[in-house]
């Protein structure tokens, strides 16, 4: 074949196999192959809200001088030190901080890619940081 025989697609032919990457890439971010960590080899996940709520209550709880804070995972109350509740919740916020900036690096790097083939084949399971096990 020749260099004339090479089929070029246009950015309207390429939009539909980029949408459908780019809500592929957003579903897996949002499922819990991305949004999971364990405690005692349970599979469980703070939501945004969940971790503020948590990060006010340590705060409070630091403030008033209490050595202990109480959550609740998997349907039970897990009491743990302050400082370790503290120190878990922020493993958990660095790993959802993770977790996003290789979706957004996933969203754009799939943006420059120029044919459907490479759409189809970009690797959107790739570069997420391993999961955190808490044993408490």
């Amino acid at each position: 074949t020749s260099q004339n025989d090479i089929k070029v697609e246009t950015t309207e032919e390429l939009q539909p196999y980029l949408d459908e990457m780019i809500q592929t890439i957003t579903e897996y971010d949002s499922s819990e192959n991305v949004n999971c960590f364990y405690i005692n080899d349970q599979k469980e996940w703070f939501t945004v809200g969940v971790r503020n709520t948590y990060k006010n209550s340590i705060e409070a709880a630091e403030l008033l001088g209490d050595e202990n804070i109480s959550f609740i995972v998997d349907q039970e109350v897990i009491t743990l030190k302050t400082s370790d509740a503290k120190l878990m919740l922020a493993k958990v916020q660095r790993y959802a901080d993770n977790c996003s900036i290789v979706t957004a690096k996933h969203k754009i790097d799939v943006a420059k890619l120029t044919t459907s083939d490479a759409i189809k084949a970009f690797d959107y399971k790739s570069g997420y940081p391993d999961k955190l096990n808490f044993t408490i």
